[in-house]
């Protein structure tokens, strides 16, 4: 992750009125033009004579002027460019420091020790003989039944009662054994130390 600078706002410019700067001034303004005036005289002689009246005298009359206060302009309004820099904004990126490549990695050879079961001959039916009815009493069960405890396969309840339990428990014996799977065989019975009569 880099930084990096991203225009948010380009440059620009705008125009602003800059306004007049006004002040006071005094000056004197004419108010009456200078003028001539008659006015009555005095002197030695009030009067030349009865006939021609009063003594008159032509005087002058300055100018009168008066000062006034007056706002002017001292600066003109003018208008001025205003020169309004781009805005930028910092933000992370991502980017590639180091361009993808090909690596070879030689991986050795995994083995691994399994044990497997071939056939070595085919299988085959046989004669075997075989407790039937006749000779299973609920006592030879029960035997067989404490047999198999004893040997440490749970075939139930010793109870002289041939169930599914007992059965299966004959069938993982003779597997276990090696002896004639199935029905249950003589030579399971005598397996298990069993006298049959």
């Amino acid at each position: 992750m880099v930084e990096q600078s991203v225009l948010v706002k380009e440059a620009s410019k705008r125009m602003e009125e800059v306004p007049a700067e006004y002040g006071w001034v005094e000056e004197k303004v004419l108010v009456e033009q200078a003028h001539s005036v008659w006015k009555k005289g005095r002197g030695l002689i009030e009067r030349v004579d009865n006939a021609t009246g009063e003594i008159m005298c032509l005087v002058e009359v300055p100018a009168r002027y008066e000062t006034v206060r007056k706002r002017v302009v001292t600066k003109p309004a003018t208008v001025r460019q205003i020169e309004i820099p781009a805005e930028y904004q910092a933000i992370k990126v991502t980017k590639m420091v180091s361009a993808p490549q090909e690596r070879r990695i030689p991986i050795p050879a995994e083995y691994e020790t399994v044990t497997r079961t071939e056939k070595v001959a085919d299988g085959y039916m046989e004669w075997r003989r075989v407790l039937c009815e006749t000779n299973m009493s609920r006592e030879m069960v029960t035997k067989i039944q404490q047999a198999l405890s004893k040997a440490g396969y749970n075939p139930g309840p010793s109870d002289g009662t041939f169930g599914t339990q007992t059965r299966t428990a004959i069938m993982s014996y003779q597997k276990a054994k090696g002896l004639a799977e199935g029905d249950l065989t003589y030579e399971t019975v005598q397996s298990l130390g069993i006298k049959i009569d």
